[in-house]
């Protein structure tokens, strides 16, 4: 919506569409901003790290180049491989990140934009003559290859394997990490299709104008970060990481912890459950999704270690309203933000005091996380950031992703990818990692592990807990008793939560 509106002159902030969502809102607050930078020619040239791709660096992986996240469709029906092969060129020139290259100079990596790729990344594998057996490991074969191949020192960092198979063929588009993120997927998805359609229509290609160049956002970013906004944001995130890391309850603290050895368990509400989460549960004390699963993660992991201290690492999406020339919403990288949030749990707590902790202390991060990143990676003087370790889980909830699937299943089928993403020798990043979405009305949420550390058992008790705690509390907000403010509720006024506890009995 804002990029679309943005096309047509009109500037409207993300903050400006949830709090006037009807056209007649957005009309009476929508005006004509500063321009926004968007370089509609080729963009070429260095750029700085952003915070995640220093972070990614710093994990110093057996096989950084293999690292990467990749759609796989079956297909309804046969695809012009000439008229994909435009595509891919066209989507190649047009989104500037996919061509970039990275390479250490001076101890420090750099990002450098080439003017053009030095290759046309799309690939035609004829495996129609080969019998079904011989055919599915030669798919494998091939798919590992594509996943693997990526050298960071010369791009591009995108690849499009067709394989025709005599039956539905099957398209893999693999993307390294550095370069993409989730909300990415989405744009190249609808890029790719109308470009398509374009060219089968007999029609010349037109996508829509581009919007902020990664470049030109890294640039802003390593500026910003030196601001005094971001340094007073110091002292809140030293006291936020001090103290231990808290132990997970290993099966095998000497097992490895690889990509090989890596497992996963998934839960999943039911579509009434999960409705009730998104649209009815938040009402009873004024809460976002993500602070209703940290309190049903918070109390699960208590009830299956015995510790009430949690450390998780906490990722978003990271495209934040930060400069006013500045409007990302369809440029394709990887803008992710990653910060560490430690929650305390109090076994006397009743499920509403629960939720209104972890309600404040999520809240309490200032700017959705992003300043961790900048002091940690980009300012000198962030000492006791840079030396801080991972957290022992990871958390990432990406929201509903219905419309997205549907950009890809006009084409076909989207299915599990036909090889490793990431190298099997490479060290996973976290003891647990948990990804949360909702797909076709359903709340999915996966706990990945190594299967060295933790027996399978193990984790599924701990799945069956969070997704006991996640019912209670819908069960709780559904309830009569449920409701109530927070401090974070009346920002403005200064309160804490013993100064609101107070004024709200005065006004009883």
């Amino acid at each position: 919506v804002i990029a679309r509106a943005n096309q047509k002159g009109l500037k409207i902030t993300p903050k400006q569409l949830f709090e006037y969502p009807t056209i007649e809102g957005l009309a009476a607050v929508a005006e004509e901003g500063v321009a926004i930078h968007a370089e509609q020619g080729v963009v070429s040239g260095s750029f700085p790290l952003i915070p995640i791709q220093r972070w990614f660096f710093d994990l110093k992986l057996n096989k950084p180049e293999h690292w990467n996240q990749s759609l796989t469709i079956r297909l309804n029906e046969a695809l012009d491989t000439e008229i994909l092969s435009r595509v891919v060129q066209t989507v190649l020139q047009h989104h500037d990140l996919l061509r970039a290259t990275f390479v250490r100079e001076k101890d420090e990596t750099q990002g450098q934009i080439p003017q053009n790729s030095p290759v046309n990344p799309f690939y035609v594998h004829d495996l129609t003559t080969l019998s079904q057996n011989e055919r599915e490991e030669k798919i494998r074969e091939l798919a590992f290859k594509a996943q693997s191949g990526f050298k960071l020192t010369e791009g591009p960092l995108i690849r499009f394997d067709y394989f025709k198979t005599g039956e539905n063929d099957l398209l893999q588009i693999t993307v390294h990490h550095l370069v993409v993120d989730t909300v990415s997927w989405r744009i190249l998805s609808e890029d790719i299709l109308q470009a398509y359609q374009q060219l089968t229509a007999g029609k010349e290609i037109a996508l829509p104008p581009k919007t902020t160049s990664f470049k030109y956002w890294a640039e802003k970013l390593k500026e910003y970060a030196q601001s005094e906004a971001v340094g007073r944001e110091l002292d809140f995130w030293r006291e936020h990481i001090e103290g231990d890391v808290p132990t997970l309850p290993l099966d095998d603290p000497q097992g490895e912890n690889t990509e090989k050895s890596a497992d996963s368990v998934k839960i999943s509400l039911s579509k009434e459950e999960t409705q009730q989460l998104l649209r009815e549960a938040p009402a009873a004390y004024n809460t976002q999704i993500n602070e209703l699963l940290l309190a049903a993660l918070l109390r699960a992991h208590y009830r299956w270690s015995g510790e009430n201290d949690l450390l998780i690492d906490l990722e978003s999406h990271g495209r934040e309203d930060l400069f006013e020339d500045v409007n990302i919403s369809r440029t394709v990288g990887w803008f992710t933000v990653s910060h560490p949030l430690r929650l305390k749990y109090d076994s006397t707590w009743q499920t509403a005091d629960l939720i209104r902790r972890v309600k404040e202390t999520y809240r309490a991060v200032p700017n959705h996380g992003i300043g961790y990143g900048l002091l940690r990676y980009l300012r000198n003087e962030a000492d006791a950031l840079q030396k801080a370790p991972l957290a022992p889980i990871g958390f990432n909830y990406l929201g509903q992703f219905d419309q997205e699937q549907n950009q890809s299943a006009s084409l076909g089928e989207p299915i599990a990818p036909l090889a490793p993403e990431r190298a099997p020798e490479n060290q996973r990043i976290h003891l647990l990692e948990i990804g949360g979405n909702v797909i076709d009305d359903v709340l999915n949420l996966n706990i990945s592990f190594s299967k060295a550390q933790f027996k399978r058992l193990t984790i599924e008790r701990f799945a069956r807990l969070f997704a006991e705690e996640l019912q209670a509390i819908i069960a709780h907000c559904l309830s009569p008793e449920a409701g109530g403010y927070t401090a974070s509720d009346f920002s403005d006024a200064g309160l804490d939560d013993e100064d609101l506890d107070a004024l709200l009995d005065e006004l009883e």
